[in-house]
């Protein structure tokens, strides 16, 4: 599925190795889609959240540009 996206302006794709969290992460600006994929079910089960970004130094800010830069910092990309 990934494939078909290869093509597409502005989206990136990366697998994660080192680090193990199972975890997608649908960057909007200052919104976000998070979707932690738990080890107990299966993807259409996984909840999904919405972050926005309200202030300097929040939720927002540790989770998605802190958390989740590194991840992606230390990911591969799909293609």
């Amino acid at each position: 599925e990934l494939a078909s996206l290869r093509d597409v302006p502005c989206i990136e794709a990366r697998f994660a190795d080192k680090r193990l969290m199972g975890l997608s992460v649908f960057r909007f600006d200052d919104r976000a889609i998070i979707t932690p994929h738990l080890a107990v079910s299966i993807g259409k089960d996984a909840p999904t959240l919405q972050l926005r970004r309200l202030q300097d130094g929040g939720l927002f800010d540790r989770f998605v540009n802190d958390h989740v830069e590194l991840l992606w910092q230390d990911a591969r990309p799909v293609w």
